[in-house]
């Protein structure tokens, strides 16, 4: 995102707008995040990462740890596996 634009048009055109990522990144939770601009845009509202956090995401990580447990039982290659190194199940 245009960070600048963004300010920019939200002021011009009465819009509001919510940013979970931005151009810098906040850092370790014990930091204040820098951006002035963006602080100081009454109608810009920042999060944290929160996009994966609905139901639909959680399900497909249900799923998709299902799917490498179910590969790594039957023995088949494991979706997503780094290290193909088969380790016996103790």
């Amino acid at each position: 995102v245009d960070e600048a634009a963004l300010v920019r048009l939200t002021a011009e055109h009465g819009l509001r707008a919510g940013l979970d990522v931005f151009e810098n990144e906040p850092g370790a939770a014990g930091e204040t995040f820098e951006d002035e601009a963006i602080r100081s845009c009454a109608s810009i509202y920042g999060s944290h990462h929160t996009g994966a956090r609905t139901a639909q995401a959680a399900e497909s990580v249900d799923e998709a740890v299902l799917r490498v447990v179910q590969a790594f039982m039957e023995g088949s290659p494991v979706p997503g596996a780094v290290n193909s190194v088969r380790q016996p199940v103790i």
